[in-house]
């Protein structure tokens, strides 16, 4: 997974300037298993691709090999002082630069804020 977005895209799910729209939960296990496993990765749903299940039908999307971690949730675990190993990896290889990533973004500040966002629009 390339590690080298540095903004939130429009409709990025870490964003708070923007309405929630994840389902009761969704955010949670996101930005949960983002900081129980150092080495987990979200990727960007717009570097994704849409694949259907042919036993069930069920379309979900999957990481691709030119997948980008999402710079939403890398901004927000940068500001919580967890990074995965894949971010830490790129900062320091010089795939990435800590003064190019756009820390001003709108991200959730912590998990409980970034669920509560998104559970405010199912109410």
């Amino acid at each position: 997974m390339r590690v080298t977005l540095i903004r939130p895209c429009a409709d990025c799910p870490a964003r708070v300037d923007i309405p929630g729209y994840l389902r009761p939960g969704r955010a949670a296990g996101i930005i949960g298993g983002l900081l129980e496993d150092d080495w987990a990765v979200f990727p960007c749903h717009q570097t994704t691709v849409t694949r259907e299940d042919p036993e069930t039908g069920i379309q979900d999307r999957v990481m691709v090999e030119t997948s980008h971690m999402c710079a939403g949730f890398m901004i927000m675990l940068l500001k919580l002082g967890q990074p995965p190993v894949r971010v830490r990896l790129a900062l320091m290889s010089g795939e990435l630069r800590y003064e190019d990533i756009d820390m001003a973004a709108k991200v959730a500040e912590t998990p409980e804020q970034l669920e509560e966002h998104h559970a405010s629009s199912w109410r």
